[in-house]
């Protein structure tokens, strides 16, 4: 009877989650770094180089025409190779993962840097780990597949070849040096629907979810720090 009457509580409690459906809209995000790595062909200039000459025509004791100036130019272009942060696939080319569900997906990531920005990382981050986020209609409980247009220019309006990133790596001695990049990324805005789920044993105040919520809509969002995620809809469920 002392198991059953265990197992009943333990289903009770997992009721008594609090569930909030959270719509979301998310510009610019760029692909996780480390995930699906490649790289891209750029072609840079590496030696410009002008050089005047002069030449006159005529005999050295005669008549002599005025000297030409001429000018000759050379430049050299070189191609390499540039390392390319792109999204993960599943086998369609319109089509990138996210993962934003789990303890290290993009929604957990904004919560955790949003209560650090608040200045309350010391009392609120270890009781965020019973707060979970899921994807609506997802693949699994972390991913969800979304139909999406990718690009790797740096810019929106940006023309001809693609414009990389500078970023800062660690050298010998301890130098710090900028290398360039490429992140894909989504540039125009996607509609995301995500359950946050706070545990029971970890109760929060509508007050307090209210005030998490609009931190993490504040705070850069995800990899590279250059998204912006809006929350335009939050709806209560009833428990799980």
């Amino acid at each position: 009877m002392a198991k059953t009457g265990l197992a009943e509580m333990l289903k009770q409690r997992t009721t008594d989650d609090a569930v909030y459906r959270l719509t979301c809209e998310i510009t610019n995000l760029h692909a996780v770094q480390g995930r699906n790595e490649g790289f891209t062909k750029l072609k840079h200039q590496a030696m410009a180089q002008v050089s005047d000459t002069q030449h006159t025509e005529g005999t050295p004791q005669g008549d002599q025409a005025m000297p030409q100036t001429r000018r000759r130019g050379k430049r050299t272009e070189k191609e390499r190779e540039v390392q390319t942060y792109r999204f993960e696939r599943n086998g369609k080319a319109d089509t990138v993962l996210l993962e934003v569900g789990g303890p290290y997906g993009l929604f957990a990531k904004a919560l955790r840097d949003a209560v650090v920005a608040k200045d309350k990382a010391k009392y609120w981050l270890p009781g965020l780990t019973l707060i979970a986020f899921h994807p609506v209609n997802g693949l699994t409980p972390r991913y969800l597949e979304v139909k999406a247009k990718t690009t790797i220019d740096a810019l929106d309006a940006h023309a001809g070849d693609p414009m990389p990133r500078m970023e800062p790596r660690n050298a010998r001695g301890g130098a710090r040096t900028m290398v360039p990049v490429f992140h894909e990324r989504i540039p125009e805005a996607i509609k995301v629907i995500v359950d946050m789920v706070v545990n029971a044993e970890c109760p929060r105040t509508p007050e307090e979810i209210a005030g998490l919520l609009h931190a993490m809509c504040a705070v850069p969002f995800g990899p590279a720090k250059r998204g912006k995620v809006s929350i335009t809809k939050v709806e209560r469920l009833k428990a799980a």
